[in-house]
């Protein structure tokens, strides 16, 4: 798969390490964004966390103790990033549509391609909400 993600990805190479930078004043672009278009935007992110399977593979042992460290993590956010998290498991149906509703969650997991993979195994458990 080396030459297939080499290609893909512009030259990154087996030895290449990726290159994070959170600081956003690196940030480019959007400054010019019209805001009779624009009224938000969702940011949506990956993980890959040593020692823990990705989705698919994740145990409800695993999960619980991924939401736990995101929890741990997410609490020591500040200012402008503080928040709380919601576990889903916790929130009534008509809670979580209205979530949906206004596009903070995704539509719950009916795909059968989602059930099927494992991607929605255990659902809502160990699964939030920031």
């Amino acid at each position: 798969m080396d030459l297939v993600i080499q290609d893909r990805h512009g030259g990154y190479k087996p030895g290449d390490m990726h290159k994070t930078d959170l600081n956003p004043e690196h940030l480019r672009g959007g400054q010019d964004l019209d805001s009779r278009y624009v009224l938000s935007c969702r940011v949506r992110t990956g993980r890959s966390i040593r020692g823990f399977c990705l989705p698919p593979l994740c145990t409800r042992g695993e999960r619980r103790a991924l939401e736990k460290l995101f929890i741990g993590a997410l609490d020591t956010l500040t200012g402008d990033l503080q928040g709380k998290y919601y576990a889903l498991k916790n929130m009534t149906e008509q809670e979580q549509q209205e979530l949906i509703n206004d596009h903070f969650l995704f539509d719950k997991p009916v795909s059968p391609l989602l059930v099927a993979s494992g991607m929605a195994r255990d659902w809502p458990d160990g699964r939030g909400i920031w």
